[in-house]
C-alpha cells in the first residue's frame, strides 16, 4: 500500500477538457511516486473506519495526520491518559488555538487588499487549489498527486499515458471535485473565439445543396434562349471583376442575366440610339463677305464666274464649304460601297461626287508609290488628299490638307463642332451672330457642323508629311454651318415612357451639342415638359435655389466636377444630370463608373466605337450595331432601337426570379431541385 503521505500521491487525469482529451502530454522527468511493497509473509495493515475517511475527504482531504491521530484516538482508553499522552494533547490544544488565530503573513505593498489574507482556497479550470501555509502556495491537495505539482502550471503539464495507467493500477480511479458546466461553457473556456467562428461556418456545407450551381444555370440559359427568340444575344452571360482589398485583389464572378433584373439607371447614347442611324442633311448656311449667314441652302453644286452672280470671295467660301463635305471624312471604299461613320456618308452623298482610294490609275502606278485618295466631282476637277488628321474625341474635329490637280498649292479643311472650330478661326472671319445661330438650331433638335479652310501656296509633299496638326489647325478662315436632320426612333418615346414607369432612371450620354441633347431628351420624354433643365455653366454671380429641376451637363463641365468638384458636389450631379453632352468615350467610361460608386446598377446602350469602354463597364451592356460595340458589349439587339431594353430587364428579372424560387425551396425543403411547372411559370411573369 503507498505510504499516505501529506503531499504525496497520484491526481485524477479525467479533466473535461479539450486541451487535455486531445493534446498529446509530455513526459515529466521530475515526477515523482512513494511506494511502500509488503512481503508475502507480512500482514496487510488494517484500516478501520475507512468510511469516515472518505467522508472527510469529501469534505476538505484532512491532512494524513490528522487521519492517523484519529485512528490512534479512537484505540485510547479514555478515562485513563498517561502523563505524555497529555502533554501530546496539550501540545494538539496549542496548535488549535494558534489556528484560530491564523498565521501571520508577509505584507507586500502591490497587495493591500485585507481580503487576500483569509483565502483558502481557489478553484482554476474546475480544479479547487489549497493554500500551503508552509510552502506559501496554492497546491492540489484533493487527492493524491505528485509532489512537483506545487502550482496551477505544473498541474496542467499532466502524465504521459504510461504513468497514468501504472498509478491507476496501484492507487486505483481517483476523483476530484469539479464544477458542473454545459457544453457551452465549456467551449467558451476552452476553444478560442476564431476557432468557434470557423466551426460554425461549416453549416453553409449543410444549408446549400450540392446540385445547386447546376440548377441556377439552367435558369441563366432559360433567360438567355427567351432573348434570343426576341433577337438578343449574349456573349458574355458572366463577368469577372477585380476588386482590390487590403489583403490583395481578388476576383468577383456577376451573372449578368441576374444583373439585368436589377438596374437603377440605364444610359442611352443618342445618334443611332435614341435617333436614327442615318443623319439627313438638312442644309448649309454659308457665311458671307460681309460676315453674315446666308439662306438655308438645301442643295450644293460646284460653282464657276459664270453660274455664280455674287462677289468671287463668296464664290470661294461656296466651292470652299463643298470641298470640306467632299474630303473631310474618313470613309473607304469597299467593294465599290463607302463605309465609315453614318454622318460622313450623309454628307458625302449630299455633295453627289464620288470617291476613289488611290486614284484611277492605282493599278497602273508603282505598288510601292503612295498615292493619294481622289475624290470627284461630276465636272471635270480632282481633289487629292494629301494627308487625314483623323477625328479626336477631346479635339471635336477632324481637319485634311488637299491639293487640286496641277496647282503647286494645298488647301486645309477643317469640320467639327462648333466650339472646337471657333476657337482656330480668325475672329474677324467669325459673324456676329455665331452663338444665336447655333443656339437657334440646336434647341430645335438640329445637329450643327462648323467648316473652316485656309490656303497655303507652294506647299510641298514633304512638308505636308512634316506638318504637326498644330501647324495645319490653326489661323482658318469660317466657312459655315452644316445642319443635320436628327430624327427619333419610332420605339423611343414609347420605350423611355414604360422604363420610366417601372422606376427605372434614364440618362442621355451623347458627344453632341448640349443644346440638341436636351431638345432630343425633350422630344422622347427623357425630361419631361414641366420640368425646368438646368445647364451649369461657369459665370459670376449669386446662387439660386430650385426645387423641380434637372442637369443637362457638358462635357467640360464634367471634367470640371470630377477633377475640382467636392464629393457632395459630384454625388448631386449625378442624382440630378439627365443630360450628358460632348462627352468623350473615356468620359463616358467614367460616368458608368461614377453611377456605380453609388450603388447604382448601371446599364447602357449604345451602338458606335465611341461606346464601347462605357458598354463594357456598365452592369448591362446592350449594343445597337453589328460593329466593333457588338464585342465590348455583352448583350447585342438586331433590332436597332431601345425596345430592346424593355425585354432584356424582363426576362432578366423573371430569371432572378427563378433563381429566388429555387433558393426558398432549397431552404424550407431541403431538396436540391425545384418543379419544372414552376421554373416555368416564374420565367414567363
Amino acid at each position: 500500500m503507498a505510504r499516505n503521505e501529506i503531499y504525496d500521491g497520484p491526481i485524477s487525469e479525467s479533466i473535461p477538457s479539450s486541451v487535455v482529451s486531445f493534446s498529446h502530454r509530455r513526459n515529466r522527468k521530475d515526477s515523482t511516486t512513494s511506494f511502500t511493497y509488503f512481503q508475502e509473509d507480512q500482514e496487510h495493515l488494517d484500516w478501520p473506519n475507512e468510511d469516515t475517511i472518505d467522508a472527510e475527504s469529501d469534505v476538505g482531504n484532512l491532512s494524513d495526520i490528522e487521519t492517523n491521530e484519529s485512528i490512534r484516538s479512537s484505540k485510547q482508553n479514555l478515562f485513563k491518559t498517561p502523563f505524555y499522552e497529555g502533554l501530546y494533547q496539550l501540545r494538539r490544544v496549542i496548535i488549535a488555538i494558534g489556528a484560530i488565530k491564523g498565521p501571520d503573513y508577509e505584507s507586500y505593498d502591490e497587495d493591500n487588499d485585507p481580503t487576500i489574507y483569509q483565502l483558502r482556497y481557489i478553484d482554476y479550470r474546475y480544479h479547487r487549489l489549497i493554500y500551503h501555509p508552509a510552502d506559501d502556495q496554492f497546491c492540489l491537495i484533493g487527492g493524491w498527486k505528485d509532489p512537483s505539482w506545487t502550482n496551477a502550471k505544473g498541474m496542467r503539464a499532466g502524465l504521459d499515458a504510461d504513468d497514468r495507467d501504472s498509478r491507476e493500477q496501484v492507487f486505483g480511479k481517483n476523483l476530484i471535485d469539479i464544477q458542473q458546466k454545459s457544453v457551452f461553457q465549456l467551449l467558451m473556456d476552452e476553444l478560442s473565439w476564431h476557432l468557434i467562428i470557423v466551426r460554425a461556418l461549416d453549416l453553409i456545407t449543410i444549408v446549400v445543396p450540392p446540385a445547386l450551381p447546376a440548377t441556377l444555370s439552367i435558369g441563366t440559359n432559360f433567360a438567355l434562349s427567351r432573348l434570343k427568340a426576341h433577337k438578343i444575344y449574349c456573349i458574355s452571360p458572366q463577368r469577372f471583376e477585380n476588386t482590390p482589398s487590403p489583403k490583395g485583389d481578388y476576383v468577383k464572378l456577376f451573372n449578368r442575366v441576374n444583373v439585368g433584373g436589377k438596374l437603377d439607371v440605364i444610359c442611352f447614347d443618342k445618334t443611332g440610339t435614341l435617333t436614327e442611324d442615318g443623319l439627313d442633311v438638312l442644309g448649309v448656311r454659308i457665311v458671307d463677305h460681309n460676315r453674315r449667314f446666308s439662306d438655308l441652302l438645301p442643295k450644293l453644286c460646284l460653282a464657276s464666274p459664270t453660274s455664280y452672280t455674287n462677289s468671287v470671295q463668296d464664290m470661294s467660301r461656296y466651292n470652299n464649304t463643298l470641298y470640306t463635305m467632299a474630303t473631310c471624312h474618313s470613309l473607304r471604299v469597299v467593294d465599290g460601297e463607302l463605309l465609315g461613320d453614318p454622318l460622313d456618308v450623309k454628307m458625302f452623298q449630299f455633295t453627289g461626287w464620288s470617291f476613289e482610294e488611290g486614284g484611277s490609275h492605282a493599278e497602273e502606278a508603282d505598288s510601292e508609290a503612295i498615292l493619294p485618295s481622289i475624290a470627284r466631282p461630276p465636272a471635270p476637277l480632282e481633289l487629292g488628299i494629301l494627308r487625314a488628321f483623323e477625328f479626336v474625341s477631346h479635339l471635336r474635329r477632324a481637319s485634311v490638307i488637299v491639293r487640286q490637280y496641277g496647282d503647286t498649292g494645298a488647301s486645309t479643311f477643317v469640320k467639327g463642332a462648333p466650339e472646337s472650330v471657333k476657337a482656330i478661326c480668325l475672329p474677324s472671319s467669325l459673324p456676329h451672330d455665331f452663338d444665336e445661330l447655333l443656339s437657334n438650331y440646336t434647341h430645335k433638335g438640329y445637329r450643327v457642323i462648323a467648316c473652316a479652310a485656309k490656303y497655303e501656296p507652294k506647299l510641298s509633299w514633304m512638308r505636308v508629311q512634316k506638318m504637326t496638326r498644330a501647324d495645319a489647325e490653326c489661323d482658318l478662315e469660317f466657312l459655315g454651318f452644316i445642319i443635320f436632320e436628327n430624327k427619333l426612333k419610332p420605339n423611343t418615346a414609347e420605350t423611355i415612357a414604360e422604363l420610366n414607369k417601372a422606376g427605372i432612371r434614364n440618362i442621355m450620354c451623347t458627344g453632341d451639342n448640349i443644346l440638341t441633347a436636351v431638345s432630343v431628351a425633350r422630344e422622347c420624354g427623357l425630361i419631361s415638359g414641366d420640368e425646368q433643365c438646368f445647364v451649369p455653366r461657369f459665370v459670376q454671380g449669386n446662387a439660386c435655389s430650385l426645387n423641380h429641376y434637372t442637369l443637362a451637363i457638358s462635357g467640360e463641365m464634367f471634367r470640371w466636377i470630377v477633377d475640382f468638384g467636392s464629393e457632395l458636389l459630384i454625388k448631386r450631379v449625378l442624382v440630378r444630370g439627365k443630360v450628358f453632352a460632348r462627352m468623350s468615350p473615356d468620359e463616358k467610361h467614367e460616368l458608368v463608373e461614377k453611377l456605380q460608386s453609388l450603388d447604382y446598377c448601371c446599364g447602357f446602350c449604345g451602338d458606335g466605337a465611341n461606346d464601347c469602354g462605357a458598354l463594357k463597364a456598365a452592369d448591362v451592356g446592350v449594343s445597337l450595331s453589328d460593329a466593333e460595340a457588338s464585342v465590348a458589349a455583352p448583350f447585342t439587339s438586331r433590332r436597332f432601337d431601345i425596345s430592346c431594353v424593355p425585354t432584356l430587364i424582363r426576362y432578366q428579372t423573371s430569371e432572378l426570379k427563378y433563381h429566388t424560387l429555387h433558393w426558398t425551396s432549397n431552404k424550407e425543403t431541403g431538396k436540391a431541385e425545384v418543379p419544372w411547372s414552376q421554373a416555368f411559370a416564374a420565367s414567363s411573369t
